[in-house]
């Protein structure tokens, strides 16, 4: 007499599981050709289609960049002026061109230095070319009370591709 199964009546014993012939289960040759092909019908197409995409792009990366600038340019112009005006509103006034736009994101420690201060930014950023955005306290050619502005793709200051609030 053989011992009686732990398993529910009806389960296959793990004798039985083991003698059987594993079943031929996942994709057949047939199925892997067709994924091969659809692979490589898309990977023609996005080879293709990105050279040509970037061909076209490189012959315009000139005009390309200068309309992004100016986009990052009037971009940062607004979260200064939404900075500066936040920082004169509870230290009294705008920081000094030798305090400079770094009294948004740390507390001066020149004088007038503000009995109110927060971080009005995370971090300063920096114009499309990289560089650190220049500022003066009063204004030279703002209307503005003062002047923020990038030097331009030059990296010069004072030249003709200098960009501000201006």
């Amino acid at each position: 007499m053989s011992e009686p199964s732990p398993l529910p009546p009806g389960l296959p014993s793990s004798d039985e599981l083991f003698d059987r012939e594993p079943e031929k289960k996942g994709f057949g040759m047939g199925r892997w050709g067709c994924v091969g092909l659809v692979l490589l019908l898309m990977g023609g197409v996005i080879f293709v289609g990105g050279s040509f995409f970037t061909s076209s792009i490189m012959g315009k990366k000139k005009e390309s960049f200068g309309e992004v600038a100016q986009q990052v340019l009037a971009s940062d112009k607004q979260v200064f002026a939404t900075a500066l005006d936040a920082y004169r509103y509870t230290a009294g006034s705008y920081p000094t061109t030798e305090q400079g736009l770094e009294a948004l994101t740390e507390k001066p420690t020149t004088d007038p230095v503000p009995s109110r201060w927060y971080p009005y930014l995370p971090m300063l950023p920096k114009d499309p070319w990289n560089q650190p955005y220049k500022y003066r306290y009063p204004a030279v050619k703002s209307k503005k009370e003062y002047d923020v502005y990038s030097v331009g793709e030059d990296g010069v200051d004072g030249t003709a591709d200098d960009v501000g609030n201006w």
